[in-house]
């Protein structure tokens, strides 16, 4: 059970309306369901009855709305505390992300927490999702940035946002004019993928798998681009 769960749940009950309790919580409607249903298995029984026009509370929903609120109370007060004595804050803190996320969102994250902290030394370091992973375990880092990995359950994570994937394909591709593609419909389709050592390249697997889906991925000749980046002779090239 982790804190966005019991945030979830609050917001619901609140609101008894999962498209007003998505937009409290700034997620998708999709997302905050997939939540609420998480924390519901993780407890064994249902918090909420749902119809199709209404959403009611249970018995069991009533009884846990007290303690999750005063759960989120205490851990509320708790950051604050923190925050105030945070604010002579000095030492070092070592981050690892992905090429993707430092690109993207870890210059603003760093701006905002520097103009914060300015007696605090951030170190960014780039690098790959499983070094990220591995530099966590041996305390090379402080914190990462980057996809959720398959197997790491030592490690706790925090969701920062969802992101969409998008399937490239020609004008004449039959899927061009489709606003939605099921995994399953990719079956046998042959595409172009990122090599397995990328988190993308997983998750995207395992969601085939799941789908029962296998499509056609074409392997790359690596040997050949990494001569062409080098500069040397092409493999087999005669002499001069």
């Amino acid at each position: 059970m982790e804190l966005r769960h019991l945030r979830y749940f609050v917001a619901l009950a609140d609101q008894l309306n999962f498209t007003a309790a998505a937009a409290t919580v700034h997620v998708t409607q999709s997302t905050l369901s997939h939540q609420i249903r998480q924390l519901e298995d993780e407890l064994g029984c249902l918090l909420f009855e749902r119809e199709s026009r209404k959403v009611t509370m249970t018995r069991a929903g009533e009884v846990f709305l007290e303690r999750a609120r005063n759960a989120l109370q205490e851990v509320d007060e708790g950051v604050s505390t923190v925050r105030l004595a945070a604010k002579e804050m000095t030492g070092v803190v070592r981050i690892g992300t992905t090429h993707n996320f430092n690109m993207r969102i870890m210059p603003r994250c760093i701006s905002l927490f520097i103009a914060q902290f300015p007696s605090v030394r951030v170190e960014v370091m780039e690098m790959a999702a499983n070094d990220i992973v591995d530099s966590l375990l041996r305390n090379g880092s402080d914190l990462g940035v980057t996809y959720k990995p398959a197997d790491a359950p030592t490690l706790r994570f925090e969701a920062l946002f969802t992101e969409e994937m998008m399937l490239a394909v020609s004008s004449l591709n039959p899927f061009a004019k489709r606003r939605f593609v099921r995994m399953s419909e990719l079956h046998r389709q042959k595409m172009v993928l990122l090599p397995h050592p990328f988190s993308t390249r997983s998750l995207l697997e395992e969601n085939f798998r799941l789908a029962n889906a296998k499509p056609i991925v074409p392997l790359l000749n690596f040997e050949w681009v990494v001569w062409r980046v080098k500069g040397g002779r092409e493999p087999g090239a005669a002499n001069p």
